[in-house]
């Protein structure tokens, strides 16, 4: 799959670290790095509380493991508000620590910061309220000297990421791929049936052309959108009664 995804163009892929021997993450990029050669970069993300929780010497021992095959990151190998053991991981290896998608609001992002936490902030732009607070995010990271990379996305709803990314002058883009052996191009051209266009991303060595259209970008078919549309169903009142007084 990675040398598929650098013939495509692209310079970089990132895996998940959920296997249940870690250094086996580990041997992994191993071998993509094999594959791939030493131009590729190779990220590796433990995504937090999903799949269990590291200790620290876990966490340092993998972080070691990883180097050797010059990973470019290790994404949110702590619990999300654990902010002083990545700290201290990244300052005892020479692996970049990141992390940051499940933030809300300003105030995480400026402990974060303050604490050294991470070398790459990371923040998805729905979660953390949107574009504009993506932009005073990556103000406040510009200050700390610390880059700034949004969490993946997918479908239509890159559209706002790309704007993102461009406003504050992101060097990556996250293509969420939850299911290889799809190409990005492949997994968002089901939404294009509810588009004008008839292209909605435009890759091209592995960068995506920001589209002109005016707002997102998207020119959307409201015909085409009603028709795929769920009929709506009675909401329920799912609150308790309480007897009235």
């Amino acid at each position: 799959m990675a040398l598929k995804i650098k013939k495509a163009g692209f310079t970089g892929l990132k895996i998940r670290a959920w296997r249940p021997n870690p250094i086996a993450d580990a041997d992994a990029c191993g071998e993509i790095r094999a594959a791939v050669g030493p131009d590729f970069s190779i990220m590796v993300d433990r995504t937090a509380n999903l799949n269990g929780l590291w200790d620290y010497s876990t966490a340092l021992r993998v972080a070691r493991a990883l180097e050797r095959h010059n990973v470019a990151w290790l994404e949110e190998p702590f619990a999300r508000d654990d902010f002083f053991s990545p700290a201290r991981l990244a300052r005892e290896v020479n692996i970049a620590i990141s992390g940051g998608e499940r933030f809300q609001g300003l105030d995480p992002y400026r402990e974060c910061l303050s604490l050294a936490t991470y070398d790459i902030l990371q923040p998805d732009v729905v979660i953390c309220g949107g574009i504009l607070t993506v932009r005073k995010i990556a103000a406040l990271a510009e200050a700390f000297h610390k880059p700034v990379t949004l969490h993946g996305s997918m479908g239509l709803r890159l559209a706002g990421w790309l704007q993102a990314s461009a406003a504050i002058g992101a060097e990556w883009q996250e293509l969420a791929i939850i299911t290889p052996p799809l190409m990005p191009e492949e997994q968002w051209s089901p939404a294009l049936k509810v588009l004008n266009a008839p292209v909605m991303f435009t890759i091209r060595d592995g960068y995506i052309e920001l589209p002109e259209l005016p707002g997102l970008g998207l020119d959307v078919n409201r015909e085409a959108v009603a028709s795929y549309r769920i009929p709506e169903s009675p909401v329920r009142n799912f609150y308790p009664q309480y007897p009235q007084e």
